[in-house]
């Protein structure tokens, strides 16, 4: 099976192809602007998953798109730039407290962790340009201790400043 990628930013289209091991960059037009063979990068990927291993991301509060590998054990980003793929360095000044919601989880660009989300409750989740996260959720997290109906859905806003110390306290419960 084939599986295919594609996002549009910043009026391109990008395509990630598994037949071809292929990033492209297309016009609005349809024409082919760039292409970058990610054979070597993306190695451990699979032609044959049912689900994409490989996806574009968006890092809305910096505007750049990244491509993710979610396989083990070559999970990891890929800036994608002008004219250039590149792995992404982590530590970089610009990428202190910021992060990347991806396959249910939180990337944190700087320290080059993971935090998986609360996906047993939360769904439809965004980081948005500002930095703060929202999502909706079956949980009333302003009532924890409340029993609520699975009819009723939250909308939640976390905004920039508190959104560690609640990625912090998302771990913690992980954990027990």
């Amino acid at each position: 099976m084939s599986v295919e990628s594609m996002v549009v930013f910043k009026d391109k289209i990008y395509i990630y192809s598994n037949v071809t091991s292929k990033v492209y960059e297309i016009s609005q037009d349809l024409e082919l602007l760039h292409s970058w063979i990610v054979e070597d990068n993306l190695k451990d990927t699979s032609a044959e998953r049912e689900e994409a291993s490989v996806q574009f991301v968006i890092q809305r509060e910096l505007n750049e798109l990244f491509l993710f590998n979610i396989e083990e054990p070559e999970q990891r980003f890929y800036m994608v730039g002008e004219n250039s793929l590149d792995k992404l360095k982590y530590g970089q000044d610009k990428y202190k407290h910021k992060y990347i919601l991806a396959n249910n989880c939180f990337y944190n660009l700087y320290d080059n962790q993971v935090i998986l989300s609360d996906n047993e409750t939360v769904f439809q989740q965004i980081l948005d340009e500002q930095g703060d996260y929202y999502f909706m959720s079956t949980k009333d997290f302003s009532n924890p201790k409340k029993d609520t109906e699975n009819k009723t859905i939250y909308l939640k806003k976390i905004d920039k400043k508190s959104v560690p110390l609640f990625l912090a306290e998302v771990g913690k419960s992980r954990d027990k």
